[in-house]
């Protein structure tokens, strides 16, 4: 029997199965989907913020401790690749003699740097001009000293005096800011700006200058093995600041750690929480929608479902036996739809980003199909098995012949106590109480490990979303019952004397078409909060673009210039006052005497001329105006611009 119903049921009922279909397989491709994604863009987080630090820990030993010592402890905490000491001084400024003048510089950095400092932490410090090793100058302070590669400054050191060193190299130090950070102070005491004036020695050279010397701390630089951190950003800062605190409790305050990459995964960490908000505001709302569509394409066979029951019952069918067949439709909506979501979730996976896990390990996008084929699962029950046992129980087998409009029907329930207003009344005081933080969403105080989002602001729009949607199916069920003489002036002009008619099976059929406008009303509202957000999100990412990229892609538009007339001058030519500007399109003098030469303004005028002729035209030359003479040539006179050298490309 059961085999049979099913094949009827995929014979005779094949367009409301498909529908029902289509609604659970919506629902679950839309939260595997987003799922796998919001997984995978957390782990990306992680990665990211894991590859932006130089140094992981900066450990300041505090004055009176071993610095031996400490580093013995650093090299024993769970989780160091490596660790090596760097020593800081402070010194009084730094003196050059470059071209017979002398050149003086305010207050400074000294920074002895072990052997291998350079392989082991390859993004502390970038090599700009001479060697990599050696003394080595940093950028601004070359530029302060007129120093280069081969020069020979003074250090200045308080208590040790002026010492005299030859530059070996000039670098660029990338995270100066981390670097001269005031460890273990808050975020509000830490400098400004990192200091102006660097000077990188080797430990031993380093060592020999600052004996005697005040002002000289020492810090151990870090390295952690971070494969074994979390993929949620959350997770992993609680995991390396748990470390952190437990190697400054082991030092018996020896010790202080600087958490760099503690800091990069605050920053993550929150990114990470917008990242699941999106997740609430797109993918809930978008199943919600998905479950409201199938249980309403249910629904719209519920009266021919009652009458197949009651026929069930008078054929002696027992009540278990009539809710296993519902169970069995309900089953092969759940699991062909939701077969059909995973199917529709990977592919999108596949087609955009080349793996049908969006790039998620393999543990956690298989929990996110799990989650989302239960979810088609208990969409399909509620929408197919939960109405056929409401009816097994409440109505009879008199009650299924009877036809629609003569059986008496009440009001929704939540109309006749008006849950709508009650919901909008509520969504407003939930706004009011919640712009008291200025509807803030992510809960994140600085330097506290614990992050969170404020789910009492979601209560908000949540309340205004189903308050709205009531509001608008009470609107529509007193349209379509009290407004009859309207629709019929409304139906006149299609269907002519068939007028009275249509508004009369308007009304009788009043339920389900309220039902139709509100989800008509909920898609729509939700395709155009999705095209907002993906208009303000790729319009945010093109004004995030770097600004290097910005001035690379304008720099390439001003070389290429109009066209013909390029300039191709050399350097000689910045003699004349038009071109003391970098190379750009021909540059005119202020005056232009009768008899001198200038470019024809442009023509957008193509209606009338041919290719060749528009170019001829745009770039003829007139005689009212001169270009710039050549150097030792009278303003006035024409200038062989043929003799002009090319710059080089």
């Amino acid at each position: 029997m059961i085999t049979a119903w099913a094949y009827g049921l995929a014979r005779h009922r094949t367009g409301r199965l498909l529908a029902a279909l289509a609604g659970v397989t919506l629902a679950v491709a839309l939260v595997a989907a987003l799922g796998s994604f919001l997984t995978a863009s957390k782990a990306t987080m992680t990665q990211r913020a894991l590859r932006s630090v130089a140094v992981d820990w900066q450990v300041q030993v505090q004055p009176g401790a071993n610095p031996n010592a400490v580093l013995s402890l650093v090299q024993k905490t769970p989780g160091t690749r490596t660790a090596l000491p760097v020593g800081f001084a402070r010194t009084s400024g730094f003196t050059a003699q470059v071209q017979g003048t002398t050149q003086t510089t305010g207050p400074g950095v000294a920074l002895g740097l072990p052997d291998g400092y350079r392989a082991r932490f390859p993004d502390a410090v970038r090599t700009l001009s001479g060697s990599s090793t050696g003394v080595l100058l940093a950028q601004q302070t070359a530029s302060n000293l007129h120093a280069a590669p081969g020069d020979t400054i003074g250090i200045q050191l308080p208590g040790a005096g002026l010492h005299r060193v030859k530059v070996d190299g000039v670098v660029d130090l990338p995270q100066a800011d981390s670097l001269f950070q005031t460890v273990g102070a808050p975020s509000q005491s830490q400098p400004t700006a990192p200091p102006d004036n660097v000077v990188l020695l080797p430990a031993a050279r380093f060592a020999s200058l600052t004996r005697g010397a005040t002002a000289v701390t020492t810090q151990i630089h870090v390295a952690r093995g971070n494969a074994g951190l979390p993929s949620d950003p959350a997770a992993a800062f609680s995991s390396v600041t748990g470390a952190a605190h437990n190697l400054e409790a082991r030092s018996a305050g020896t010790a202080l750690v600087g958490n760099n990459i503690g800091a990069a995964l605050d920053s993550a960490r929150q990114d990470a929480l917008y990242a699941q908000i999106l997740f609430l505001f797109l993918g809930v709302p978008g199943a919600v929608l998905a479950a409201a569509l199938t249980a309403a394409v249910a629904s719209a066979g519920g009266e021919r479902r009652r009458q197949e029951q009651g026929l069930l019952r008078l054929r002696g069918l027992r009540p278990r036996q009539i809710t296993g067949l519902a169970g069995l439709e309900a089953a092969l909506i759940g699991l062909a739809g939701g077969l059909a979501g995973l199917g529709v979730a990977a592919l999108t996976g596949r087609l955009a980003f080349g793996a049908a896990s969006f790039g998620a390990r393999a543990g956690q996008w298989v929990v996110w199909y799990a989650i989302a084929f239960v979810l088609g699962a208990a969409v399909a029950a509620g929408a197919v098995l939960v109405p056929a046992l409401r009816d097994l129980r409440s109505v009879t087998v008199a009650d299924t012949r009877k036809q629609e409009g003569v059986r008496p029907s009440r009001s929704p329930w939540w109309l006749r106590y008006g849950l709508d207003f009650v919901l909008l009344i509520g969504s407003w005081l939930v706004f009011r109480a919640s712009s008291g933080n200025q509807y803030a969403l992510v809960l994140a105080p600085e330097g506290v490990p614990s992050i969170s989002v404020s789910y009492w602001a979601f209560l908000g729009p949540a309340l205004l979303w189903i308050g709205a949607a009531l509001l608008l199916w009470r609107l529509t069920l007193l349209v379509l019952t009290r407004g009859r003489p309207v629709l019929t002036r409304l139906a006149r002009p299609l269907t002519a004397t068939l007028a009275g008619t249509t508004a009369a099976v308007l009304t009788q059929r009043r339920l389900p078409l309220a039902r139709s406008v509100v989800l008509l009303a909920l898609a729509v509202s939700f395709a155009v909060s999705t095209a907002v957000f993906n208009a303000t999100y790729h319009h945010a990412g093109r004004g995030r673009r770097p600004a290097d990229q910005r001035r690379r892609r304008h720099r390439h538009r001003t070389a290429r210039g109009p066209g013909p007339t390029r300039f191709r001058g050399g350097p000689e030519d910045l003699g004349c006052p038009a071109r003391r500007t970098p190379p750009a399109p021909l540059r005119l003098c202020r005056l232009r005497p009768p008899g001198s030469l200038r470019r024809a303004p442009r023509h957008h005028r193509r209606g009338h001329l041919a290719p060749g002729r528009l170019l001829r035209r745009r770039h003829r030359p007139r005689t009212d105006a001169t270009p710039c003479a050549a150097p030792g040539q009278p303003p006035g006179q024409r200038r062989d611009r043929s003799r002009l050298p090319a710059l080089p490309r």
